[in-house]
Parts: structure tokens; C-alpha cells; sequence
């Protein structure tokens, strides 16, 4: 369930700043779930978490363009990992159970830092660079 909470928060991101790159007006929520192919109610907690971490911003406006979302700032300034730890949560706020908990805490943290240093390798550090192959996105079908 977390895995893939992760990749539709990952895929929904690559949307956004797909759309930004070509033009695509700003996309509702609902527009976003169904493009990504999740329920608007997923699609909505996740942008709540992106837009505190100003990856996105939420514009308010009139009729179609209710709640539109558009990236808070240049996809080569997103890096993956931020938007991983926007899903993930903060993980200092777990609490400490044991006292092995430091050491386990540690590995995981060595972990994750070598995911950062495998996405960074693989020229996937930011979301300009996920983006930069994928075709033009095609405009969404008007709302029925």
C-alpha cells in the first residue's frame, strides 16, 4: 500500500510538471486523478502534502479552473527525494520504542541515502530530468 502511495504521489507529480513543460493549462485534482488513474480523494491528500512542502501550488479560481494545481517552482528545482519525503512524511517524528530503535533508525537512513545517491546516478535527481524524454502531454478531454 505504501509502495504504491508512492508511486501514484511520483506519477502524479511527473503530471504536473509534464503539463507546466507544455503549456497544459493548470488541472484540477480531478483531472489529475484521472489521468493518473486513482480516486480524487488519494489524488487530493497527496497534493495537500506537496503544496505544504511548496512543491505545488493551488490556485483558487472560478468553474473549471476551481482548485487548478500547477508546480510551485521550476521542475529542475524539484528534487524526487522531496517529493518522496512530502508522501513519506517527516521521519524524525517517529517515536524512539527501544533503544535499538537509534541503530535501526541509522541503517535506514543509509539506506534511503544511497536510494538518493542511485536516483542521482540514474539522471533521475529532479523532476526536469524524469520529464525530459516523455513525450508532449496531450491535452485532458473537456470536463462532461
Amino acid at each position: 500500500r505504501r509502495a504504491g502511495r508512492e508511486a501514484v504521489g511520483l506519477r502524479l507529480m511527473v503530471e504536473i510538471a509534464r503539463a507546466f513543460r507544455d503549456g497544459v493549462r493548470p488541472q484540477t485534482a480531478e483531472r489529475f486523478a484521472q489521468r493518473v488513474g486513482c480516486s480524487v480523494r488519494l489524488v487530493s491528500d497527496l497534493l495537500g502534502r506537496f503544496e505544504a512542502q511548496g512543491l505545488v501550488n493551488v490556485l483558487g479560481g472560478e468553474g473549471e479552473d476551481q482548485s487548478a494545481v500547477q508546480l510551485g517552482r521550476a521542475a529542475d528545482q524539484v528534487a524526487v527525494q522531496d517529493v518522496l519525503k512530502a508522501i513519506r512524511g517527516d521521519r524524525s517524528e517517529l517515536p524512539d520504542g527501544t533503544p535499538g530503535d537509534a541503530d535501526v533508525r541509522s541503517a535506514v537512513e543509509a539506506v534511503l541515502e544511497a536510494c538518493d545517491g542511485a536516483l542521482a546516478a540514474n539522471g533521475a535527481g529532479t523532476l526536469a530530468e524524469v520529464i525530459e524524454t516523455l513525450p508532449p502531454l496531450e491535452p485532458a478531454a473537456p470536463a462532461s
